[in-house]
């Protein structure tokens, strides 16, 4: 695996490890992911810049709750009427009740300020 790759890869775990609940603290996180405290310090500052919104405390770095959809009671068919285009799941009406319903259950999820926009 290439630098970049490895990188995408421990940014993408950071955000596994800080949205898992708790705090950590960047000694921590270097020691988990076998690199320096000056590494995680800079991948918080690219996942802070991407829009993740990490927060200091006291005890160390976690992501605001909120960052993430509740979890979703979608069926198969739901997921994918929301995954594949309608002309691969299908063209009946029934189908596009599915789809409805689905992002129904997807907007009512999100924040109240971003509803607005959906």
């Amino acid at each position: 695996m290439g630098k970049a790759q490895q990188r995408v890869s421990r940014l993408l775990e950071i955000i596994i490890a800080l949205e898992s609940g708790g705090e950590w603290r960047s000694a921590d996180l270097a020691q988990r992911f076998g690199v320096s405290r000056t590494r995680i310090f800079s991948d918080i500052r690219a996942l802070r810049q991407a829009g993740v919104p990490i927060q200091r405390t006291a005890n160390g770095y976690r992501i605001d709750a909120s960052f993430f959809l509740a979890s979703l009671k979608l069926t198969p068919r739901e997921v994918l009427s929301l995954l594949l285009p309608m002309e691969f799941f299908g063209q009946g009406d029934g189908e596009h009740h599915t789809h409805r319903a689905a992002l129904g259950k997807l907007i009512a999820s999100m924040p109240k300020a971003l509803q607005q926009g959906a």
